[in-house]
């Protein structure tokens, strides 16, 4: 059964990209992806202070301008996913602590790359102490037996960084042409001019890292004195180690006989956790419909918990109806509603279980994957303590389906954006091996909604071309075409970041269509 006034079959078809390809057509696809990602990334880098900017914003627009291939190229073989980062900071940013870079100082850091590994991009956060100008230059040396010894030689890239906004993550891309492989290098950074120059720093045992196949090794100030800390930032670095994913085998986790629970996990950042205000329902959707949406959903339940960082935790402590109000605030909703509106009715008789863990400004970078601030944590402690809740109930719960929509803040910065591909099978191989125990047959399926081209949104063409590639690439990988639905934005509310009232309901039932597909297509392999 359909929503028809929503959704008819040509349209799904288009807004809903999966897997279907044959195995002819999944090897063209893979040869075709490794030159389109050395094409992406070769259109990307940068290596001059005059070209960067340009550069950038051209590489943004031609990943939107271009038309859009039947098929769209994969990354899982390609040079794109062989790029990882490693965080050089503790999770708590809280501890960070602004460093005046004055005169000759500077601030800098030994890294060791392992076997297999090239070197990409360093990033730091700095401060500018309230005046958005001045120079700072980076430069990078082949480690010689000591500080002094180092930075005698020549060093073998040097980059100007200019006029940066007071807290501003400052990324360095190394150039293609300059190989940064196994061995032992020292970057550092250093005032130039006038203006407030800084970088975050906090104390740091280096020991933490020892593991990493590229890592810190130690931080050295005022001329190469050891300093007891990092810098606030990451490393990005390339890899000849493929990049898999650990299945989960259902055949050994063992189920007691109870009644199936199926099982929702809805999250991302602030879409997903829903900023649309409820009030503008009552202009844009029949009488009829907001009715059902107040009155809530009895086969719909939810136990949603929104934004926990903030003063107001919006949250429901156990399994009610879906509703309005579930969103960052009583006043808000977000997809569940529309989730829940579609599900009620192509499956009436059946019994649904969301569980809702967002939060608002969140990147998948690091605070999904890295846990900066604890908020993967707070997202899996609410995800394992309500399928806990289910089995108190005397139900075995199944994950059917992640429903994520996310990926603005990664938008934001070019690195972020570049990495999406590599940290979302970063993120779902997480997700497999933690909530392995409640994963269905076959894995649960991946579903995620483009995000809008707005214009903070700099490099949402490179976010939403990877999660198109990962919908024909991945199996169970699904991709909601949210431009394409025409869902707009900014419209009620002045809001340009959040959708509008009547996009946030498609955007819902555009999620139940692929729950929908996901179950008939469990059922067709079952029979």
């Amino acid at each position: 059964m359909k929503l028809t006034k929503y959704i008819v079959a040509v349209a799904l078809a288009s807004m809903i990209v999966m897997t279907s390809c044959t195995n002819s057509e999944e090897s063209k696809s893979e040869e075709s992806s490794i030159e389109a990602s050395k094409e992406l990334t070769s259109s990307l880098e940068v290596s001059t202070e005059e070209s960067k900017e340009e550069s950038t914003d051209e590489s943004a627009d031609s990943s939107t301008d271009t038309e859009e291939p039947e098929q769209y190229g994969q990354y899982i073989s390609g040079e794109a996913l062989q790029e990882k980062s490693v965080l050089l900071s503790p999770s708590n940013i809280t501890d960070m602590k602004p460093y005046e870079l004055k005169g000759t100082a500077s601030i800098a850091t030994r890294i060791h790359v392992g076997e297999g590994c090239n070197l990409t991009s360093v990033s730091v956060l700095c401060p500018s102490y309230g005046n958005n100008k001045g120079i700072m230059f980076f430069e990078i040396f082949s480690w010689n037996t000591d500080y002094d010894t180092t930075v005698s030689q020549d060093p073998i890239y040097t980059y100007k960084v200019k006029e940066y906004t007071e807290g501003e993550r400052l990324t360095v891309e190394l150039p293609d042409d300059i190989t940064f492989g196994e061995g032992t290098y020292l970057y550092r950074f250093y005032k130039g001019g006038s203006g407030g120059i800084g970088l975050y720093m906090a104390d740091y045992d280096f020991s933490a890292m020892q593991d990493e196949p590229v890592r810190a090794e130690m931080c050295y100030e005022k001329g190469g004195i050891e300093y007891a800390g990092v810098h606030h930032g990451y490393v990005t670095y390339k890899t000849d180690v493929p990049v898999e994913i650990p299945a989960v085998d259902p055949q050994n986790v063992t189920r007691p006989t109870k009644e199936k629970a199926h099982v929702i996990i809805l999250s991302g950042q602030s879409n997903a956790a829903g900023a649309t205000l409820t009030s503008y329902l009552s202009t844009t959707v029949p009488k009829k419909d907001l009715t059902k949406y107040k009155k809530g959903y009895e086969n719909v339940l939810i136990n949603y918990g929104v934004d926990p960082d903030k003063e107001v935790y919006n949250r429901s402590y156990d399994f009610v109806p879906v509703t309005l109000g579930q969103g960052c605030t009583e006043e808000k909703f977000g997809p569940e509603v529309g989730l829940a509106e579609y599900l009620s009715e192509a499956y009436p008789d059946e019994i649904f279980y969301i569980i809702k863990a967002p939060q608002s400004a969140a990147q998948l970078h690091s605070h999904f994957v890295y846990d900066l601030g604890g908020v993967y944590t707070r997202m899996i402690t609410h995800v394992q303590e309500s399928l806990s809740q289910l089995e108190s109930k005397g139900l075995d719960p199944e994950i059917i389906a992640v429903c994520w929509m996310q990926g603005e803040s990664d938008a934001m910065e070019l690195g972020f954006a570049r990495e999406y591909g590599v940290n979302t099978v970063s993120f779902i191989d997480r997700l497999n091996t933690v909530l392995g125990k409640y994963v269905v047959s076959g894995g649960f399926a991946y579903i995620e909604a483009g995000i809008s081209e707005y214009s903070g949104w700099k490099y949402s063409g490179i976010i939403n071309q990877f999660k198109k590639d990962f919908a024909v690439s991945r199996p169970n990988h699904y991709y909601i075409d949210t431009q394409g639905a025409g869902m707009t934005c900014e419209f009620e509310n002045n809001d340009p970041l959040h959708y509008d009232s009547a996009s946030m309901i498609k955007l819902g039932n555009l999620f139940g269509a692929a729950v929908e597909t996901v179950i008939e297509k469990g059922k067709a392999v079952q029979n």
